[in-house]
């Protein structure tokens, strides 16, 4: 990928953001308060999972639960909530 790729492609994402955050304060919302958010991770085994909730935990985010995802194929789930 050239740098101009690079630039054009990260052009395109902040028009992309520009428009949702439009969209965002068009629904009301306001974006100057602080919103409680929560997401889910996938990780394909315990030991993913520990190095990911440990690599969120390093950038200030919170992990609760780390826990199995009830698949046979061993996988677990993560669980994380915040204010964002």
């Amino acid at each position: 990928m050239t740098e101009q790729e690079l630039q054009r492609i990260i052009r395109g994402h902040e028009a992309r953001n520009k428009e949702l955050l439009r969209l965002i304060q068009s629904k009301g919302v306001n974006i100057h308060q602080t919103h409680f958010c929560e997401h889910h991770f996938w990780s394909p085994n315990q030991e993913r999972a520990a190095l990911l909730a440990r690599e969120l935990y390093s950038l200030g985010l919170l992990v609760l639960v780390i826990s199995r995802s009830g698949n046979e194929d061993g996988s677990e789930t993560l669980e994380r909530r915040g204010r964002n």
